[in-house]
């Protein structure tokens, strides 16, 4: 099976591991390519069957339990804007954020002078961030949407994109769709799981962000996502790591296996007990481990943090 984002042939078994996927029990394993670095799945899902296990089988109930979380991450996230903002001289003006969910980060960034807009596929998520934060958002796919230009305007200065580009089937379709809505010098910042991250070599299909692979089709390597950007029409500006709150290697290489087993104790009595057991030991490795990022905002020197980023524009401009 060739590499999904270089085309190369070289690629290996990545894990002797098999998923089966709920709606039809196939079998689904994770590659490697050898010139890019991308761990990918074989096979990759049909449309079909993901719009079946995402309406059938996919914990959306997680997102409820983590909202308060979900709520500081985004506050966080939109803090750390800060200095892109300031080193590339970005004014508020027309922002997008694809894969909004509940509209976080589209409300912080209305919060700070941005004309900004979510988009995402119509679920609970969406509903509450039009109808509780009375958040303007466009529910729908972002290749039909980036094609049929049913956004007003259609045109946008920045795009946000915090983990989807892992979920979809069509990774470059998603980029080219975000070019076409990009204002001319318009920028985008992209965010995913890093392949090269330290917690996915120590841990590998243990680490909390490698999922099944029908759910994370692709786990990206700096240097496998400058390349998609660039096929996309994209010129890249920046390209860097962090460790986040729910992934980094303090908890996820060292602590997880030692909490883990407790949760699972704690579990046989009480669930909610075992919940914030994991949830507790996580923030508190988080904030021993990386002060540097969530009290300084300092971003890693390295390309192994957890979370893979890049900041790039419009080729056009």
């Amino acid at each position: 099976m060739s590499c999904p984002i270089c085309c190369s042939r070289q690629t290996l078994p990545w894990s002797d591991r098999i998923w089966l996927l709920p709606v039809n029990r196939r079998e689904f394993r994770y590659r490697n390519c050898a010139e890019c670095g991308t761990v990918f799945s074989d096979p990759m899902p049909e449309a079909a069957e993901l719009a079946a296990y995402y309406r059938e089988y996919f914990n959306y109930g997680w997102y409820d339990e983590h909202l308060p979380f979900k709520k500081i991450q985004a506050a966080h996230r939109w803090r750390r804007m800060a200095p892109l903002f300031d080193k590339y001289a970005i004014k508020p003006r027309r922002l997008l954020d694809v894969g909004c969910g509940h509209g976080l980060f589209v409300s912080h960034a209305e919060k700070g002078g941005w004309s900004a807009q979510g988009l995402d596929y119509p679920s609970l998520a969406t509903r509450h961030a039009r109808e509780n934060l009375r958040l303007e958002i466009v529910e729908g796919d972002l290749r039909t949407v980036a094609s049929e230009r049913t956004l007003d305007g259609a045109q946008f200065d920045f795009i946000t994109a915090w983990h989807c580009l892992e979920h979809d089937t069509d990774p470059l379709g998603f980029l080219q769709g975000i070019n076409r809505l990009l204002s001319p010098g318009g920028k985008v910042l992209i965010a995913v799981p890093n392949a090269d991250a330290f917690g996915m070599k120590a841990r590998r299909e243990d680490w909390v962000w490698c999922q099944q692979p029908y759910v994370h089709l692709l786990h990206f390597t700096p240097k496998s996502l400058d390349l998609l950007a660039g096929k996309a029409g994209l010129k890249v500006l920046e390209t860097w790591t962090r460790d986040t709150w729910d992934a980094h290697p303090a908890f996820d290489v060292y602590a997880a296996p030692h909490v883990k087993r407790l949760a699972r104790f704690l579990r046989r009595f009480n669930g909610r007990a075992a919940f914030w057991a994991e949830e507790v030991s996580r923030l508190a490795c988080y904030f021993a481990g990386c002060r540097d990022h969530w009290l300084e905002g300092k971003e890693s020197a390295g390309m192994e943090g957890s979370e893979l980023l890049i900041l790039a524009q419009s080729a056009d401009s």
